[in-house]
């Protein structure tokens, strides 16, 4: 398979230039003898909408991924949003069609694939633990909300008011304070805020046989997944970060590329 045209992406966000995005899409570009290209724009609000703007300016741009802080930022940029980022209210990836901006969330159906990959069911008798609740947390509770799980439980720093999305009445809105007192409740945990609010917890006091999700993928195991013992299975937050850029390439160039253990094997080098 090879493509003449040259289309290229690029990711935004304000600290993405150690981001392995580019690496994901170059693989894939490689693998598939794409001639396109894929880089990073490091910017911040203030000037955020004005840079994407003059990226834009070239014509190639097929489109680009958005991360922190910007996946709810970017609502009121884009023309239209597809209808799962209208729902979720954040924008992970953009599509230039026709110099029209496309707003769209791929992060919730990389994260079903994430936790299928890894082979965690998601049954009635199950419910699942969200810490945390940016733009990630939000395509993370519209993906589960999707599924069978009995009930999810939400850890916030500031108090959430029950709309949207979290007007479920699959939903419980908990201080994070709390955290620790309802972990056993849940077979699932899954954090998505970038410190890790266990630190200085005795490990032993920590739920056993649990699935452990920390969708910060560098370093692999970060001091969130440390906290906990061997008992529980573990996944780590590269899985998710692959698995949603293979729904926005599918987006951009019409197929969806594989998620191979040559690309993981490559990407967990450089994250060790």
């Amino acid at each position: 398979m090879s493509f003449k045209e040259n289309k290229d992406a690029f990711v935004v966000g304000d600290n993405v230039s150690k981001s392995l995005s580019p690496t994901i899409f170059k693989y894939w570009f490689s693998k598939y003898k794409i001639l396109s290209n894929y880089t990073f724009l490091e910017t911040n609000k203030n000037k955020a909408k004005e840079e994407i703007l003059l990226k834009l300016k070239n014509k190639n741009i097929r489109g680009f991924n958005v991360t922190i802080p910007f996946k709810e930022f970017l609502l009121d940029f884009v023309h239209s949003l597809d209808p799962d980022a209208a729902s979720i209210g954040a924008v992970n990836c953009v599509s230039i069609k026709n110099e029209q901006i496309f707003g769209q969330n791929t992060d919730w159906t990389g994260f079903l694939k994430t936790l299928n990959r890894a082979g965690f069911e998601t049954n009635k008798n199950k419910s699942a633990a969200i810490i945390g609740f940016g733009g990630a947390a939000k395509a993370i509770l519209y993906g589960l909300l999707k599924t069978d799980l009995q009930s999810v439980y939400i850890f916030n720093r500031t108090n959430l008011e029950k709309r949207g999305l979290l007007e479920d009445n699959k939903i419980t809105l908990l201080s994070l304070n709390d955290l620790t007192k309802h972990l056993n409740d849940v077979s699932l945990i899954i954090n998505t805020i970038p410190i890790n609010c266990l630190k200085g917890f005795n490990k032993n006091k920590l739920p056993s046989n649990k699935t452990i999700v920390d969708i910060v993928y560098s370093p692999k195991e970060t001091d969130f997944l440390k906290s906990f013992n061997s008992s529980n299975k573990k996944i780590y937050g590269i899985d998710m970060l692959v698995f949603q850029a293979a729904e926005s390439f599918k987006l951009w160039y019409g197929f969806l590329p594989e998620a191979d253990q040559e690309l993981f094997t490559l990407l967990e080098k450089k994250i060790k």
